[in-house]
């Protein structure tokens, strides 16, 4: 199995240099990864992306010149688990990622990253604590100046304040297979705290690999954010509709309608999205779903007359910003 840290270390690189999408990403890594270590990785991983702001901060406070790529990224991965994660003592934390180096060949840097690691344990009260609201809650401060002018100094703290919060994660029930008392009773089994929220979803209360669960390698449920949820609801798809999903990647939605029977059309810019639709529309046993690469802003003769469309276009996701 990998060291967990190096595993974390390739997967921001990949998201920050290459673009990758964490979720796929953190998906792929993990099988290298041993079980009792996943739930570290991905929370080190995400932490490091949604604290970038706070991190590149603390860690410019003690640098003279730009870093090089490696050792800003392993940096951040230290700086992350001194600043965020209690249940790491810093002394471990900043040894562990100084080993680091050595097998990403940069053991030239290893005196620097130990420098600047302990000067951010010896100063995490006054990085964490500072005034600059952009910084403490690793918020981009033009976005902060907007909602302040909107809303207000207090309504905009609150804002803040949530935004950090661990955000809830949904189970849709897969109707051909279970219903979401049924669904529920899986996920328990598996050890998965979770509790009906509402017809066909459950919401999931603790953390989870979902590469390792039967529940889900056998399509009882998908993943889906409550309020694209409700939209797809919101259309009103009957069982013999044609609906197209013009912007459909991930895929949930257009999953959400096909329940319902009707035929659905799934497209995508981008062939690795459209691919991603395919895979888990097969994992779901949905048949009913049609996947192609498509613009939606060009007009195709290929497209089929439609009873209803979902265009769910790209936005400024500040209603999931919690997730980013």
């Amino acid at each position: 199995m990998k060291n967990s840290r190096i595993v974390a270390f390739d997967i921001v690189q990949s998201v920050l240099k290459d673009n990758a999408y964490s979720n796929i990403a953190i998906e792929k890594a993990l099988k290298d990864v041993d079980k009792k270590d996943r739930g570290f990785v991905s929370r080190l991983v995400y932490g490091v992306i949604e604290r970038k702001i706070t991190l590149d901060y603390s860690i410019d406070l003690y640098l003279n010149t730009k870093p090089k790529n490696k050792v800003k990224i392993l940096l951040m991965l230290g700086a992350y688990q001194i600043l965020f994660m209690d249940k790491i003592p810093d002394a471990p934390a900043i040894y562990e990622t100084v080993e680091c180096a050595s097998q990403l060949g940069i053991t030239y840097y290893k005196k620097l990253i130990n420098a600047v690691l302990r000067k951010i344990s010896a100063n995490k009260d006054e990085i964490l604590n500072t005034n600059k609201l952009d910084i403490k809650y690793s918020c981009p401060a033009n976005l902060i100046n907007m909602w302040c002018k909107m809303y207000g100094t207090q309504q905009t703290l609150s804002i803040l304040e949530s935004i950090n919060d661990r955000p809830p994660v949904f189970a849709v029930a897969n109707l051909r297979f279970v219903d979401e008392q049924e669904l529920q009773y899986e996920l328990l089994s598996e050890g998965i705290d979770c509790e009906v929220f509402n017809d066909c979803v459950v919401k999931i209360n603790s953390s989870f690999d979902m590469g390792t669960l039967k529940s889900y390698e056998n399509g009882l449920f998908y993943i889906e954010d409550y309020s694209s949820y409700t939209a797809a609801c919101k259309l009103g798809v009957k069982e013999k509709d044609i609906v197209l999903d013009v912007c459909a990647a991930p895929g949930a939605k257009s999953f959400t309608m096909a329940q319902t029977g009707a035929k659905i059309y799934s497209y995508d810019i981008h062939k690795h999205r459209v691919e991603l639709i395919k895979k888990s529309a097969q994992r779901l046993g949905l048949n009913n779903i049609t996947t192609e690469i498509n613009d939606a802003a060009v007009f195709s003769e290929n497209i089929p007359i439609a009873d209803k469309i979902l265009c769910d276009v790209p936005c400024s996701g500040f209603g999931i910003i919690r997730r980013k």
